[in-house]
């Protein structure tokens, strides 16, 4: 067996590796520990060692981390990895969402439909929509105030020759 430390080929390396998955299912935790091959080194060794061994199931190795691959020789087809809780509740959520902007969008739809109606009937009637206003709505214009001048200030003024 090959410990982390010993410089070894690369098929010292994949005996070392079926070596340890004769003795049973390991996870690349345990072959990465026991071999002294990187993570990322041993999905190369994995690539390299396709149909000797295989995906035999998957496992969560602490709470909150990923699911982990649990390896085992013979060839058979991977396992597909299983779907987390989150990607669950985030697929819910996306289609909760989705059925909402959805709502939204046919909501906007009909506004719109009723108002190419409302133009047609204008059309119809022959009234141009821009300037036509609904007879309920009120005018918004006042009358303006008249104006109250006081007789004094008037025949002060007069008498002085008219304002400045």
């Amino acid at each position: 067996m090959i410990t982390p430390r010993t410089r070894a080929s690369k098929q010292e390396r994949e005996a070392s590796i079926l070596e340890l998955l004769s003795q049973g299912p390991c996870t690349k935790f345990d072959i990465t520990k026991a071999t002294g091959i990187t993570t990322k080194g041993f999905y190369h060794y994995r690539r390299s060692l396709k149909g000797k061994i295989y995906v035999q199931g998957w496992t969560i190795p602490q709470p909150g981390w990923p699911n982990t691959p649990v390896y085992a020789l013979g060839d058979l087809p991977d396992v597909p990895r299983p779907v987390s809780e989150k990607t669950e509740g985030r697929r819910k959520y996306r289609a909760k969402r989705k059925a909402k902007e959805e709502e939204k969008r046919k909501s906007l739809d009909r506004v719109k439909e009723n108002m190419r109606r409302y133009r047609q009937r204008l059309k119809e009637q022959g009234i141009s929509p821009r300037t036509y206003q609904s007879p309920n709505k009120r005018k918004r214009t006042r009358e303006p105030e008249a104006t109250v001048v006081d007789p004094w200030i008037s025949a002060f003024f007069s008498s002085t020759g008219g304002s400045r």
